[in-house]
């Protein structure tokens, strides 16, 4: 199980650059595999939005300053939903 408060403090570490990008993608796949089976549908969705900006950046799609932005704003989406 992981909860979207959980997410969002490991997003936090990768914006204020205390882990890197691989490191905050490392934790994620690890920890939100089989989530489908017991996570509440916040953390689904913030996991889903985090995972689509990540395939969007890199496609290229996005540049890094644009993922951050979208990362940030997806954090914030989710919680004001709550």
């Amino acid at each position: 199980m992981i909860y979207a408060s959980q997410v969002r403090d490991q997003l936090a570490k990768y914006l204020d650059d205390q882990v890197s990008l691989d490191d905050f993608e490392d934790w994620l796949v690890q920890n939100s595999w089989n989530m489908h089976r017991d996570s509440d549908q916040q953390a689904r969705d913030l996991v889903a939005q985090i995972e689509l900006a990540l395939s969007e950046h890199s496609s290229g799609h996005l540049d890094v300053d644009e993922l951050r932005t979208k990362l940030r704003r997806s954090s914030v989406d989710t919680e004001v939903r709550r």
